[in-house]
């Protein structure tokens, strides 16, 4: 029940940034998310090797903890999509950073309502990506709590298991 209360919040979080954006900018932030996306595809694995040292899984818990999702070696899984998340945000912020400056140079016109709609659909489809990512790295961490919430959430397994191109790409981090 409290897993589904955190889509909500950020699904509306997120379209709430695009009613503000509108079409435009919220393309530009969606091909941005595109783009980290796929610069964190090429650059995660060579990165996961190293992250063994420095993001330990917590393996006592894990060895104890009953998996709602049945995973084989989920501590490479652990390490791969914490090295793709970081990835991800980094590359996410940096293009950023990069839209920001630009922010002063468009003119602000009054947007449309369906300018603004068109920003709020382009917005959510951003956020399944950022919510497919933090639930299955939430679905990796051995605690009885969340692997509880995934049991009950409908949405998160819908989300997990039934985004199209994504789970499937997700799943075999």
């Amino acid at each position: 029940m409290l897993l589904n209360f955190f889509i909500f919040f950020v699904f509306i979080l997120i379209a709430a940034m695009g009613f503000h954006r509108g079409f435009w900018w919220s393309l530009l932030h969606f091909i941005s998310t595109v783009a980290a996306f796929i610069f964190a595809a090429l650059w995660y694995a060579p990165i996961a090797k190293q992250l063994e040292l420095y993001v330990p899984f917590p393996k006592t818990k894990a060895a104890q903890t009953h998996y709602f999702i049945q995973y084989d070696d989920i501590h490479l899984r652990f390490e791969n999509i914490v090295a793709f998340i970081m990835i991800f945000l980094i590359s996410k912020f940096i293009l950023y950073l990069i839209l920001s400056a630009f922010d002063k140079i468009m003119v602000t016109q009054p947007i449309s309502i369906l300018n603004r709609s068109f920003g709020v659909l382009l917005s959510l489809i951003s956020s399944v990506v950022i919510v497919l990512l933090v639930l299955y790295l939430c679905s990796l961490y051995p605690s009885f709590a969340i692997q509880q919430q995934f049991a009950q959430s409908i949405i998160a397994n819908l989300i997990l298991f039934h985004t199209p191109y994504l789970s499937s790409f997700v799943m075999a981090l």
